[in-house]
């Protein structure tokens, strides 16, 4: 294991480290992982907090053009034209598909999307709770929403660059110099959030002899990746059980 970020790490070395920070047999129930350290005691300090009341999203638009870090674009294209049905009122309808495994769409890891010598979070098989028709550990679903403490560290600021390059890796003292110089701390059960500056690189005119990466195609209405933008009205519904990706959603449990 190398990287041009710093020293190369051995299998054994690796192997080490994992021991020594993972949490396993920690929590009931273990399909929330690190989400059991948020206790109604860290959700009420952070309500406790609000101060303006503003929301700010997290969420990027749905990108449907293929670009280097959007291999799988999203699929949209409109069902109803409000021609389809009896007329008077009329209905507009559209449909969307995503692949959430990538950069280009905002998406949360479940449990169960990474394994380490053939095992999930808590030790379980992953041959074992994983086929053809999807996850039955480590699933999104389980998780239930989270309402906790969001700290931001606005890295490219605190290290004096528009943006993190690709592959400009983030180490300890990084976070601990940003701590510093934006004046927050992280504690336990805070959400942390590490803003690389990747949108805007992709916006803005790259270098001379660097292609620029096309712009994210307008959709007929907002719509959004995330859990703060819009989406179509009318109630959430579930998509199929077992997905190891969703979107996160205030009004639903996607799994």
């Amino acid at each position: 294991m190398t990287s041009s970020n710093g020293p190369a790490v051995s299998r054994e070395q690796f192997d080490a480290l994992f021991e020594t920070v993972r949490t396993w047999g920690r929590w009931t129930p273990a399909g929330r992982g690190a989400w059991n350290r948020v206790t109604p005691e860290h959700v009420r300090r952070a309500i406790a907090r609000v101060r303006s009341g503003a929301v700010v999203p997290l969420a990027r638009p749905w990108d449907t053009r293929p670009a280097p870090d959007n291999p799988k674009p999203a699929l949209h294209h409109m069902t109803d034209l409000g021609d389809v049905e009896a007329p008077e009122p009329a209905v507009h309808k559209d449909f969307l598909a995503a692949d959430y495994h990538g950069k280009g769409i905002t998406h949360l890891d479940a449990l169960c999307h990474t394994a380490y010598r053939g095992q999930l979070y808590g030790g379980r098989a992953a041959h074992e709770v994983i086929d053809a028709a999807g996850a039955h550990y480590g699933a999104v679903g389980p998780l239930g929403p989270l309402v906790t403490t969001g700290v931001l560290l606005d890295l490219p600021a605190v290290l004096g660059a528009a943006w993190l390059e690709p592959g400009q890796a983030v180490h300890a003292e990084d976070i601990d110099a940003a701590e510093r110089a934006l004046g927050v701390t992280i504690g336990e059960g805070d959400a942390v959030l590490l803003r690389s500056g990747s949108p805007r690189r992709r916006a803005e005119p790259p270098p001379r002899g660097r292609a620029a990466a096309p712009p994210s195609s307008p959709g007929p209405r907002p719509r959004s990746s995330g859990p703060s933008g819009p989406t179509c009205p009318g109630p959430a519904r579930p998509a199929a059980p077992g997905r190891c990706r969703a979107r996160p959603s205030s009004t639903s449990r996607r799994p």
